[in-house]
Formats: structure tokens, C-alpha cells, sequence
């Protein structure tokens, strides 16, 4: 149905006087803030009197959920319930980014004029399920925003209708990218490690025993040259692929000892895997991994792939920001590269925390290792 006013969202923002705080709280941690504004509710449905606002888990994007004294809602498992009240209804800016069929493959659809759309349905697409589930695309937002109530359709369409952006909490806005089935290629020449081997005494020792160890039928590869960036980092193990090591540094953007994204610890600034190519994969072209958005080929038959995508919508790479857990500093996520080189058998994985440019450094200075 198309809505013939403007989107609620277009109308005047609220202050943050006007908002919970935990919503003002839970949008400055989440990790998709520089593309997902806050919104929040203009309350002026009965229903809201004697709700009150407490933080919802959403990975990687914020929430907040209303509960009741009483009445339909939610348990902690997610179960339904006839008079607990607990998630009565609720809001999200998922950390997902929005995709071709958001909110139109829902059976209710509400569109406006600016381009945003709101579908509806029960929960798991469940026509009759109590708890009733909407996902919303606001024109110039990167995320897919999710509205729920356990109080019905039409208290869900008037909960949606009183959205509004929020004073302080809006991201700039965003015009996704696209993506198409086919990567960018780009024609890198004579491939890098087409040059003389380096000498094993060039390399650094833990990396060599690291290959030893592992046992691959496959000569070793390494990085000639780091880069500044990586000027004083200390080399040590890391459990990638057949073989693997990382660069720590003292600061700078890295992950922890959980994997989680930090914004200075330095651990993991750059990772360096590899090994034989599994004959599954036939020498397939992208190590039987989902598609990539960027392939360099080489004379050699050579090739790389970074930049990991399902088709769909995606944001600009300079907008997908990470936020540090602890410190709130935003964080470039690390990116990946996979090298396939068919003529030795041999692949290589390139992880770096220092963006695209230092990638293509780190894969223009890989190298073979003699007698490996």
C-alpha cells in the first residue's frame, strides 16, 4: 500500500530530551552507527503509559524494548507469553545491511513516497503469530531497522508511524552500492613473486619453522616488506589455514585474544597463512568461497580475491566502521585477501587492520622462499 503523506521520519527529530537514555546509550556502542541513525518513537499511543524502556541484544546494532506491568510479550527465551509484558514492543537498527527484498517480501507492505518502505507479517513469517514483526528501509539509512509489538497490527502501524530521527544521533547519509555478480578485475602483470626467491635467511625463523611443522607439500611464501605501518611489530603463531603467523604491535587497530575488533591493542595488525591447494577445489575460482567484490590476475595465471559480498545492497568501504567495546574508538575492520598461485599449488592468506592500500603492499611484496 502506498502511504500518500511523507514518511514519519521526514517530519521534525526529536531532542534528546525526548528520547529513554538507553536508547541515546545503546546507539553510541554499536558498531553501525555511522550508518544506521536512532530512531524513536513521538509517544503518544496509550498503549506506552505504563511502559518502560530497558536495552535489547542486537548484534552488532542497537535496541531497546518496552515492558509492561502486564499483558502479551516475550520471555527471555523468546517464548510467548499471554500477561508477562516483558518486549511488549520494541526497535532496532540491525547490523545488517539492507538488502534488495528487505521489507518488500513481507505479506503487508507500506511505501512513501521518499523511497522508504515498511513490511509486516508474525513472526517467522507466520501469519498468525502474536508477535508481530516489521522490517523498515528509511531512504538515505545503510541498516535494515526492525519495529516488533506483541499488541497487534494496528498498534504496530501507529508505532511505526511515530518514528522520528533523533537530534545528535544521525549518521550522514548513505547511497549503497549495488553489487554485482562479476568482481572488478584489475590486470596486475607479472606477478610478485615471479622475482628471484628470497634467501631463508631473509626470513624470519618462527615463520619457517611454522611451515616445517605443518607438513605442506608446498614451497613457503612471505612478505619482503611490511610496510611502515608495521615498523617494530613482533612476529608469533597464529591458527590460519595449513600455516599461519601474525604481527603484533604495541597500539594501533588489531583484535583481541577473543577475535573481537580493539581500536589499540595492536594484536593481529596483519596475519600471513597459506598452504597446498586442496584438489577439491579444482583450482576453483575463488577457494570455493562465496563471491568477492575485487580479483587481481596475473600473467601467471595467478589471482586474488578481497573484499568479501553476497549479492545485494552494501556500503561504501570507508563508511563500515567497527566500534572498540571498551574505548568507543572507531575501528577500520580488518581486511582479507585470498592469493591463488595454480602454477606452484600454493594459496596465501593476507589479513591486515590497515586498509586496502596496505593490503596491496603486503600482496605485492610476497615472495617464495628457496629450497621450500
Amino acid at each position: 500500500m502506498i502511504v500518500p503523506t511523507a514518511a514519519p521520519w521526514t517530519l521534525a527529530p526529536l531532542t534528546l530530551d525526548e528520547v529513554p537514555l538507553v536508547l541515546v546509550d545503546q546507539w553510541k556502542a554499536a558498531g553501525n552507527q555511522l550508518w544506521c541513525s536512532a530512531l524513536a518513537p513521538a509517544f503518544t499511543l496509550p498503549e506506552a503509559e505504563d511502559a518502560v524502556a530497558r536495552a535489547a541484544d542486537f548484534g552488532g546494532g542497537w535496541a531497546v524494548a518496552w515492558d509492561k506491568a502486564s499483558g502479551p510479550g516475550s520471555t527471555s527465551r523468546g517464548e510467548y507469553c499471554e500477561d508477562c509484558g516483558r518486549s511488549a514492543f520494541g526497535l532496532a537498527g540491525v547490523g545488517l545491511t539492507v538488502r534488495p527484498n528487505t521489507a518488500s517480501r513481507m505479506p503487508d507492505v507500506l511505501e512513501w513516497p521518499d523511497g522508504s518502505l515498511a513490511g509486516y507479517t508474525g513472526l517467522g513469517f507466520e501469519v498468525d503469530h502474536p508477535k508481530r514483526l516489521a522490517e523498515i528501509v528509511v531512504e538515505g539509512q545503510g541498516c535494515i531497522y526492525q519495529v516488533w509489538s506483541h499488541l497487534g497490527d494496528d498498534h504496530l502501524v501507529r508505532l511505526i508511524g511515530s518514528l522520528r530521527f533523533v537530534e545528535g544521533l544521525q549518521a550522514d547519509p548513505v547511497t549503497l552500492i549495488y553489487e554485482d555478480e562479476d568482481p572488478v578485475v584489475t590486470h596486475g602483470g607479472e606477478a610478485p613473486w615471479a622475482a628471484d626467491p628470497v634467501r631463508t635467511s631473509q626470513v624470519p625463523e618462527l615463520l619457517i619453522r611454522e611451515w616445517a611443522e605443518s607438513g605442506v607439500e608446498a614451497p613457503l611464501v612471505t612478505i619482503m616488506d611490511l610496510g611502515a605501518q608495521l615498523e617494530g611489530a613482533r612476529i608469533r603463531t597464529a591458527n590460519l589455514d595449513q600455516w599461519g603467523v601474525a604481527w603484533d604491535l604495541r597500539s594501533g587497530p588489531g583484535h583481541d585474544g577473543l577475535n573481537q575488533p580493539c581500536a589499540d591493542c595492536g594484536r593481529g595488525a596483519v596475519l600471513l597463512g597459506g598452504g597446498a591447494l586442496p584438489s577439491r577445489l579444482e583450482l576453483g575460482p575463488s577457494l570455493g568461497i562465496p563471491r568477492y567484490a575485487f580479483r587481481i590476475e596475473w600473467d601467471d595465471g595467478s589471482y586474488a580475491v578481497y573484499e568479501w559480498q553476497s549479492k545485494g545492497w552494501r556500503l561504501p568501504r570507508d563508511r563500515v566502521l567497527i566500534l572498540d567495546p571498551v574505548s568507543g574508538e572507531k575501528v577500520e575492520r580488518r581486511l582479507e585477501a585470498y592469493v591463488v598461485i595454480p602454477e606452484r599449488e600454493v594459496f596465501v592468506s593476507i589479513a591486515t587492520h590497515y586498509g586496502e592500500r596496505h593490503l596491496l603492499h603486503l600482496i605485492n611484496n610476497l615472495r617464495f622462499v628457496e629450497d621450500t
